[in-house]
């Protein structure tokens, strides 16, 4: 972990506490390996939010768009980003993926593939390429719901227990095989990113 991670995760941190941030399930993070860690996205504030709330040090995909200026170039890049071209398949960026997963790392994906800033996340379907991704690693998919970073308010992270190589085992590893994968991680998602009870936002 480098020294600028280090200092944004902290100060990050910091203040997503004073927001009243909750965080559930961190028992559900892999203590070591390679993972997959998949939340739906409705805000800006959620690739912070996952880092911050993630034990581990975490990779992150971001559209190509964000990486064309300094400084925000430097920044993302230190903070463990690299840049995908989401219009078409983008072999640079999976070549990347697949590097750190096998090199026991986190890689964050959000399975939209874009920003959805209002609705169940089960209106929306989720990309093939996280189901291949696991498939072709063979490294386990923690589903996470994010709920009120929207908002700019006190918000939700919940991490679920993982699907493994054992469980994704029954799907066929072809093109209808990883969007099965990943459209049950989409079902997982949904039920973790239910909005919280009054009693939690106290």
């Amino acid at each position: 972990m480098g020294w600028f991670y280090r200092f944004a995760k902290g100060l990050a941190s910091t203040v997503f506490t004073v927001w009243g941030w909750q965080i559930e399930g961190r028992e559900h993070i892999p203590a070591e390996g390679g993972f997959i860690l998949a939340p739906n996205h409705i805000s800006n504030l959620d690739p912070p939010v996952v880092g911050c709330a993630c034990p581990r040090v975490i990779h992150t995909m971001g559209k190509q768009e964000l990486f064309r200026h300094q400084p925000l170039k430097w920044i993302l890049e230190h903070l463990n980003g690299f840049p995908v071209n989401r219009g078409e398949m983008d072999m640079k960026a999976m070549k990347t993926a697949l590097k750190v997963l096998k090199s026991g790392e986190c890689l964050l994906l959000f399975p939209e593939g874009t920003r959805r800033k209002t609705g169940d996340p089960m209106r929306f379907k989720a990309r093939a390429g996280v189901g291949m991704l696991a498939m072709k690693t063979k490294v386990p998919i923690v589903p996470a719901g994010i709920y009120g970073t929207e908002q700019r308010q006190k918000f939700i992270i919940r991490f679920g227990e993982p699907i493994t190589p054992e469980i994704y085992a029954q799907y066929p590893q072809t093109a209808e095989g990883y969007q099965q994968l990943s459209d049950e991680l989409m079902r997982r998602i949904a039920e973790l990113a239910q909005p919280p009870t009054p009693k939690q936002l106290k």
